[in-house]
């Protein structure tokens, strides 16, 4: 009979564990059920989040496109106006030549005899000049052919 009630007692010690392990393990499923709400909430915002970001990512690279576009027009215009400045310049350096042969012209005849009688006349094609409009003339041409 001993043996019979020490066997009891350990059967009833054995139950009393796995009584107490079954507690602690509905404890613990549930706070994992508690958690599992909190999840669901948790991968529905991050749902939502995904899906503004990738609506942002879309805005972005259509403003990213029409920022590249905007800027290719400014390119090609800028182009066309770097041509028609090129064009200017040459076509100031050509003037500005033709300009400095006319100023010559009009000292040589300025110097010379006959023009000097004529002087009285004031030619229209030669102006008088004094020293300083010679010098701001001469500088004039200078900066004209920095520029080039």
């Amino acid at each position: 009979m001993n043996f019979s009630i020490i066997l009891d007692f350990i059967v009833i010690l054995f139950l009393m564990g796995t009584l107490g392990y079954a507690v602690s393990l509905n404890k613990k499923l549930a706070r994992l059920y508690q958690s599992r709400g909190d999840l669901q909430t948790f991968i529905e915002s991050f749902t939502k989040s995904l899906g503004r970001a990738e609506a942002s990512m879309e805005k972005l690279k259509a403003s990213g496109e029409q920022t590249f576009s905007g800027l290719q027009e400014g390119i090609a215009s800028g182009n066309n106006l770097k041509e028609d400045l090129a064009f200017l310049v040459d076509r100031s350096e050509t003037v500005a030549s033709k300009l400095e042969e006319l100023v010559r012209e009009g000292r040589a005849l300025q110097k010379d005899p006959i023009v000097k009688e004529s002087k009285s006349k004031k030619s229209p094609l030669v102006p008088e000049k004094d020293s300083e409009e010679d010098s701001s003339e001469s500088a004039l041409l200078k900066s004209l052919r920095n520029v080039r």
